[in-house]
C-alpha cells in the first residue's frame, strides 16, 4: 500500500535572491547583434545590387521593414537581461529568463554529471565566461548560464565540483 507523507519545509524557489549577469553581458551580446545586423544588411546589399530579386520601388519597403524588426529583436534582446539572473542554494542551482514567457529551471547538485565552462574569443575579449551544467541522460546542457564574470564562473564550477564530491563521497560511504 503507498502512502503519502506530507513534506514540510521545502526552499520556496519564488523568494530567492537572484544574482544578475555581469554587465558586460549586454555588450557582448549588442557586439553580436551588430555582427548580425551587418552580416543582413551586406548580403541584402549584395542580393539588390546583383540580382533583380527585389524590385526598386519595394526595395526601400524591404530594408525599412528588416531594419526595424532587427531593432526591435535587438531591443528586446537588451531588456531581457533585466529578467535574467541565477541563485545558488544549499542544494540546488537556479536559473531564470524571459520577458514574456518567464522560465526558471532548478538543478539540483546531486543531479548534475558533468560541468563545462566555455569561453568564445567574443566572450575573452569582454572577461566573460559560460557555465554548462549536464545531468544524467542528456547530450545537451540542462543548464547553460552565459555572461558570467569569468573568475566568478571558475569560483562557481569550483564550488559545484565541491559539492557534487562530497556528494560522492557521502553515497560511497
Amino acid at each position: 500500500m503507498l502512502i503519502n507523507t506530507r513534506v514540510e519545509n521545502l526552499p520556496q524557489f519564488q523568494t530567492v535572491t537572484y544574482r544578475k549577469l555581469h554587465r558586460n553581458a549586454v555588450r557582448l551580446d549588442a557586439v553580436i547583434w551588430l555582427i548580425i545586423v551587418s552580416v543582413a544588411i551586406t548580403a541584402l546589399t549584395i542580393v539588390y545590387y546583383f540580382t533583380d530579386l527585389i524590385a526598386s520601388e519595394n526595395a526601400v519597403f524591404v530594408i525599412i521593414t528588416l531594419t526595424a524588426l532587427m531593432l526591435i529583436l535587438f531591443s528586446m534582446s537588451l531588456y531581457s537581461y533585466k529578467f535574467k539572473g541565477y541563485a545558488l542554494r544549499e542544494f540546488d542551482i537556479i536559473y531564470k529568463s524571459g520577458i514574456f514567457w518567464q522560465k526558471k529551471i532548478i538543478l539540483p547538485f546531486n543531479r548534475i554529471q558533468h560541468l563545462e565552462s566555455t569561453r568564445g574569443p567574443l566572450e575573452r575579449k569582454f572577461g566573460l565566461a559560460t557555465l554548462c551544467l549536464f545531468s544524467a541522460g542528456g547530450l545537451t546542457a540542462d543548464l547553460t548560464i552565459f555572461g558570467l564574470e569569468e573568475k566568478h564562473c571558475n569560483e562557481i564550477r569550483q564550488l559545484l565540483l565541491d559539492k557534487i564530491q562530497k556528494e560522492q563521497d557521502y553515497n560511497n560511504d
